[in-house]
């Protein structure tokens, strides 16, 4: 038995009208889909173009089921560089003011960007390719962007929270189309040209654009060393976690509530940190506690030459958001949002 493939030269394409009055809405897409990719034919060939032509008449009266009239969201993409669309330069944040996260994420990005640039003097594109690869993989997405996410989808749109984060990412963004512009030539230019027209730099090319000077995100050796101690105590949590989400008991972190055992100067370093560590180690509720308090049969970790820590996770009390995703105890204190947190009630009436 034989397939018959179809040929891009021999296909024969027809019309059709659908006419959705009274029809489900999702059924007359899919009929609709089926047609514009030939689904229907028996020659139909996924990698060619053998649709039909469809035209769809009185789709203002197409019927929505159910409930997905209020609750159905639909999304599509507007060709900006993403959470960056409604920012203005008199928007962003003074590095100084900014949130101590963004702070640490921009110092990554700037010790990367003279790292790659000084490998570019020495003609070491080895060391290039792994900068990059190194702040693309694991600096920025597995981590930075990782926590970023609940703040910027979150947050109210103009909460100097969000702004503070966005900043920071224009400012990596930047960074970033300078280092990948001679290795990554096409990419680099095509991203750079779509950065909004409010926060372009004014350069007609990424290439003709003046190379920034990092200094000024750099932190000090004090800061960094408090950082890289909460990074490994944010690797102690997620240690602490995975066990039981394997054994089904969580399914996600933001279902956990995570207890922080630290010996005195380690105590120091989270609890002055300056941002939220709750949101850093993506858990829906943090407790601190002196290293004294915890449990005998919790194991120890030294943390970054600052002290130890011991881990306790519990299943996180209260409701879940619908909205964040974050579990609260004090979940519907909004009548009119019963399902949201008290932050996302606020940020759903700012936005009323």
């Amino acid at each position: 038995m034989s397939t018959t493939l179809a040929k891009k030269e021999t296909v024969e394409r027809k019309w059709y009208v659908i006419d959705a009055a009274g029809k489900p809405l999702g059924r007359t897409a899919v009929a609709a889909a089926n047609l514009l990719r030939g689904k229907h034919k028996l020659d139909f060939t996924p990698n060619v173009d053998c649709g039909d032509f469809v035209i769809i008449v009185n789709a203002d009266k197409a019927v929505l089921t159910g409930k997905k009239l209020d609750q159905k969201h639909y999304y599509h993409h507007t060709g900006w560089i993403g959470n960056l669309k409604d920012v203005t330069k008199a928007d962003l944040v003074d590095v100084k003011d900014m949130d101590p996260l963004d702070r640490y994420a921009l110092d990554v990005a700037a010790r990367t960007h003279q790292r790659v640039q000084g490998a570019y003097r020495d003609y070491e594109f080895h060391k290039v390719f792994h900068s990059l690869h190194n702040l693309c993989s694991t600096d920025l997405s597995a981590f930075y962007l990782d926590i970023l996410k609940d703040r910027l989808y979150s947050s109210a749109p103009a909460s100097r929270a969000r702004r503070s984060a966005q900043t920071a990412l224009y400012h990596i963004l930047l960074m970033l189309v300078q280092d990948m512009a001679p290795v990554l030539s096409f990419t680099a230019e095509e991203v750079f040209r779509h950065i909004p027209e409010a926060l372009h730099p004014g350069a007609k090319s990424v290439f003709a654009f003046q190379l920034m000077d990092a200094d000024a995100f750099l932190l000090d050796d004090a800061d960094r060393k408090r950082w890289e101690a909460v990074l490994a105590a944010r690797t102690e949590v997620t240690r602490a976690i995975e066990p039981l989400r394997k054994a089904g008991t969580v399914g996600h972190a933001l279902d956990t509530a995570v207890t922080l055992y630290a010996s005195p100067e380690l105590l120091e370093v989270l609890g002055g940190i300056g941002t939220d560590l709750r949101a850093v180690c993506i858990v829906s509720q943090l407790h601190l506690a002196p290293l004294a308090d915890a449990p005998a049969d919790l194991a120890q970790a030294d943390i970054a030459e600052c002290g130890k820590l011991a881990v306790s996770v519990a299943k996180a009390v209260g409701e879940k958001c619908e909205r964040c995703w974050i579990y609260s105890d004090e979940l519907g204190s909004d009548p009119e949002h019963p399902t949201l947190c008290p932050r996302c009630a606020a940020v759903m009436k700012e936005l009323a």
